[in-house]
């Protein structure tokens, strides 16, 4: 008779875990707007691996249009990260004329700059910034985009890519977006910086449970997806605005509560002047390793999604400054 009691409660209790694991991970599917443009598909080899990429083409495409590398972050693929900022940047580039491409990590990873790091793509070196730097030239012979507007936005493990590409190369990309990410510490750098700044907006929670605000081991709740040290946010932005020529304070301003009831809120810094180019930092208070926006939210399990502002409007309003 006990042992089935303890059988019971034992199954009982898996079953909520598995309860509680669904509820935090669950995230609604975005609807899918009415976009008037086409979302393509193709593949490159670089290095000899073949690398694929999806794009979205505006029906009122600019001449020499810009390009937006979005990436996405640890696990997923270039489709899901345009599910996941709720098609935020194809509806833009509807309005705007340029071109978005969703490029895949390898095996839904980048080797970003950190040293640390236990997937494919770092253990075999892949070189991503050649991959990207080939897509660039692809979009070059194909679509005669605009040489000196190509950006990158990113996410996690995307937004590290994007700073890997600032920092290796500037020549490449215009101005990148970092969100739910920070700079490696010195231990964990695995990259050279060329010491040329580029146009740079991060977006980082204060309540993030895997990229820690204010510096140190990028882990979940310090356990899981060990990624090394990585540099207060305050730093990381600090860095770039250094970088670009900006000493004084940067401007302060708190950005309207549209949405009361989602528990956080956001500031933006602004490193700005005439040597360099503009720094912002948005911080995202209380928020966690999510994407804003004005109706998506990320896993319960990453912490609070601000749904105040959409970070791909601010994100383009900056680069098409």
């Amino acid at each position: 008779m006990m042992r089935r009691v303890i059988i019971v409660a034992v199954l009982v209790f898996v079953l909520a875990l598995f309860g509680l694991a669904f509820w935090e991970l669950r995230v609604p599917k975005p609807a899918m707007p009415r976009l008037a443009g086409e979302l393509r598909s193709s593949s490159l080899i670089v290095n000899g691996r073949p690398r694929t990429f999806s794009f979205y083409v505006p029906p009122r495409l600019r001449p020499n249009p810009p390009l937006l590398l979005v990436l996405h972050g640890s696990m997923m693929t270039g489709k899901r990260m345009r599910a996941d900022t709720g098609y935020a940047f194809d509806e833009i580039a509807d309005r705007e004329g340029f071109l978005v491409a969703y490029p895949n990590g390898y095996g839904g990873y980048w080797n970003d700059c950190r040293h640390v790091g236990d997937y494919e793509a770092k253990r075999l070196g892949i070189n991503d910034v050649a991959f990207l730097r080939t897509l660039v030239d692809w979009f070059r012979r194909e679509y005669h985009i605009a040489t000196n507007e190509v950006f990158a936005v990113g996410a996690s493990n995307g937004a590290s890519m994007c700073y890997r590409l600032a920092l290796e190369a500037p020549d490449l990309v215009r101005g990148i977006a970092a969100i739910s990410a920070s700079l490696p510490t010195k231990e964990n750098q695995a990259c050279t910086a060329s010491g040329r700044p580029v146009a740079t907006i991060i977006v980082n929670g204060t309540d993030d449970p895997l990229n820690p605000y204010g510096g140190g081991r990028v882990a979940l709740f310090g356990i899981f997806i060990r990624r090394g040290n990585v540099q207060s946010t305050l730093a990381t932005a600090t860095y770039w605005a250094n970088l670009a020529g900006h000493r004084g304070p940067p401007a302060v301003q708190n950005l309207p509560e549209n949405d009361p009831t989602d528990g956080a809120t956001a500031t933006r810094y602004r490193w700005s002047g005439d040597n360099g180019p503009p720094v912002v930092l948005l911080a995202i208070n209380g928020g966690g390793h999510t994407i804003p926006h004005p109706t998506v939210r990320g896993p319960r399990l990453l912490g609070r999604t601000c749904h105040d502002f959409s970070a791909a409007k601010e994100i383009w309003e900056f680069f098409a400054r």
